[in-house]
Formats: structure tokens, sequence, C-alpha cells
């Protein structure tokens, strides 16, 4: 379904849990992959907050700090207005990344 329909209202919810699901599994370098694509891909996806905080996450776990760190101020930058879930998760998630 996400080739057949690439920005489809579902695509970015799809393509968002494929990628937790990497994450979730251990493979973060697949995971990060999957949920940049589903940011850049489709940027007014309603779920493309949610991949870029999860890429965050993704790229925490392999020690990739700095890069998560941008990828937190890009969320925050682009979707002020992120669901209330994510927002209430990344002032953790920056503290673990160790954000400034």
């Amino acid at each position: 379904a996400a080739t057949r329909y690439p920005t489809g209202r579902w695509t970015s919810w799809l393509r968002n849990l494929q990628g937790r699901a990497y994450l979730d599994d251990n493979k973060p370098a697949t995971a990060a992959r999957i949920l940049l694509a589903n940011y850049q891909d489709n940027p007014e996806g309603e779920r493309a907050a949610d991949s870029l905080y999860y890429l965050g996450i993704a790229l925490t776990r392999p020690d990739r700090r700095a890069e998560a760190c941008r990828v937190y101020d890009e969320l925050a930058r682009v979707y002020p207005n992120m669901r209330s879930a994510v927002r209430s998760l990344l002032p953790r998630a920056r503290t673990d990344a160790r954000c400034e």
C-alpha cells in the first residue's frame, strides 16, 4: 500500500509503524532509513512528526546523539503543533540524547 499510494492517508501511519517495529527489533539503522523516508517523502503525513521523533530515538541508540539532537530541533521547528503524545515524550528524548 505504501508504494502504491505514497502520500495516502494511511501510508504515513504504516511507514511510521514499520520504522518503529525495526526499532523495537533493535535494528536502529533500518528504522532510521524508514522513518527518515516517511518524513521526507510526505512531510504533511499524519505521522511525519512522529517519524521524526522516533528517528531521533533510532539515532540515539547507535550513539549518533548530535544527529538526534538536530532531528529533535527540526521536529520542534517544523511541527510546533505536534501531537501532545509526542510533545510530552520529547524532553526525555532530548535528555537521553544529551542535547543542549
